[in-house]
């Protein structure tokens, strides 16, 4: 039948579709996990070098838990 094999051939399109969808969201959460991991040793290089405490991004300063 002709009919199916074109929904065959339609299902293994879709399939590799979504692999592929499925490899692209893969990589975006290595990414951010990556991304958390650098955020977490900037904070840390921060404190240790001027100790715990906020930044005020809107006047660009440093505030010192006291």
């Amino acid at each position: 039948n002709l009919q199916l094999g074109m929904i065959s051939s339609d299902e293994y399109m879709v399939t590799q579709q979504l692999k592929q969808i499925e490899e692209a969201k893969n990589n975006c959460f290595s990414v951010l996990d990556q991304l958390r991991q650098e955020e977490q040793t900037l904070v840390k290089d921060l404190e240790d070098k001027y100790g715990e405490g906020q930044i005020n991004l809107e006047e660009g300063v440093f505030i010192p838990n006291v």
